[in-house]
């Protein structure tokens, strides 16, 4: 049997980038003996150990467990993995004959402010690897920006999982993945953007979900936590109407929102016009007087709401996964038979050509309002942001310019 190394950083709990991750190594296991290397951040004492926590996190894990980056020279692997920006670097140094595989899921740079860091992760998409991206938009940005070989798997949903329960009475409710800690999932204009809605539809519950974290927030809603995907499937058939910001590559998040019948509201990005088909979801200027905008329109148009439930549920049809675990191994059997030609495809169409949702005369009124009120103390606004609050320094800069 063939074999395969994959490399990744340590785990988080909660993180649907490891989900993705595991469900390829399993996959994959069917036709490979798959070793999985992990960092080691000094939480585990053993192998033993971090295949026990990655059970615990992420279910069935079909490989060998390695804790840290010692790749064995003497393994004959035919691929080895990366997962991650800095596991790419690790990939790169290894002296193997194995071909070497980038597995993207995000457009990592934009994880940073342009600088080192930035320059650092766009630079490992140009090592020569044979990149494997989730989703249209990823290969094509690798493809201008870094003349990479990239070819694509579509974003699905597991249908076992993510479904319409015809049975369930939806509520006249918002759930939005609330993920403060990572920059890129947009937590304050989300929040903003409910606050506007709760201000203008006070009878409309709020859900946030995603994160440990309790955070104070200025609105009625219920903080569910990290939930498992059993949880999340029944809280998108009891909404009307998700909320899901991505900055760096659509999320898998709306396509299993989509799968269950929710309609979707996301912002209107050149990263999200790649992968979702027009009338499916509602994508909203980048501001939160506009996402309020477009979450309002699909409370109070019930027919709407229900045409467009019906558009993603078709659109999803043919999206188990299934499917997109094939499209990875076609691309994966690419590699190894060394057919260049798959990662040199014609880049992808635009797929969603509509105009995004603009905030309306009441909506854009109120939010005018709201800013004109707020306190201007810029250690205030910095204190808003929640994931800011637990960089080291800030309460220091706070005491020299005397910041009450």
């Amino acid at each position: 049997m063939r074999k395969a190394a994959w490399v990744i950083p340590s785990f988080i709990e909660g993180s649907g980038g490891y989900r993705t991750v595991f469900q390829h190594v399993n996959v994959m296991s069917t036709e490979f003996e798959c070793d999985v290397y992990v960092y080691n951040s000094g939480d585990y004492r053993s192998d033993e150990e971090l295949e026990q926590n990655a059970t615990r996190l992420y279910g069935e894990c079909n490989c060998r467990f390695h804790l840290g980056y010692d790749i064995s020279l003497e393994i004959p692997y035919d691929l080895i993995i990366a997962t991650a920006w800095m596991t790419a670097e690790i990939v790169y140094r290894y002296k193997g004959p194995a071909k070497k595989v980038y597995f993207v899921q995000d457009y990592e740079p934009m994880f940073y402010p342009v600088g080192n860091q930035y320059l650092r992760a766009a630079g490992t998409y140009e090592l020569g690897f044979y990149h494997i991206t989730i989703g249209r938009w990823l290969a094509k940005k690798l493809k201008e920006e870094h003349c990479a070989k990239a070819a694509y798997f579509d974003f699905c949903a597991d249908k076992k999982i993510y479904f319409s329960n015809k049975n369930q009475n939806r509520e006249k409710a918002i759930c939005f993945i609330y993920q403060p800690d990572k920059p890129r999932r947009g937590a304050e204009i989300g929040l903003e953007a409910l606050a506007l809605v709760k201000k203008i539809r006070p009878d409309v519950t709020v859900y946030l979900y995603g994160s440990k974290e309790k955070f104070k927030i200025p609105f009625e809603h219920s903080n569910l936590g990290l939930v498992s995907l059993q949880q999340c499937a029944e809280l998108y058939n009891k909404c009307s109407v998700g909320l899901c910001i991505s900055a760096t590559n659509p999320s898998r998040i709306p396509f299993e929102m989509m799968a269950c019948g929710l309609p979707v509201v996301d912002v209107f990005s050149n990263n999200n016009l790649y992968d979702f088909a027009e009338n499916t979801i509602t994508l909203a200027q980048c501001r939160p007087e506009s996402l309020a905008q477009a979450v309002i329109n699909l409370l109070d148009n019930q027919e709407s709401n229900r045409k467009i439930s019906e558009q993603e549920q078709m659109f999803m049809s043919d999206r188990d996964i299934n499917v997109g675990l094939g499209q990875f191994m076609k691309c994966i059997q690419g590699v190894l038979e060394g057919q260049d030609e798959l990662f040199q495809k014609e880049e992808p169409a635009l797929t969603y050509q509509g105009e995004p949702i603009i905030a309306g005369e009441e909506v854009q009124e109120l939010r005018n309002e709201i800013v004109a009120t707020e306190n201007n103390d810029w250690y205030s606004k910095i204190k808003r942001i929640t994931w800011i609050r637990r960089i080291p320094g800030v309460k220091c800069i706070k005491k020299v310019l005397r910041v009450e």
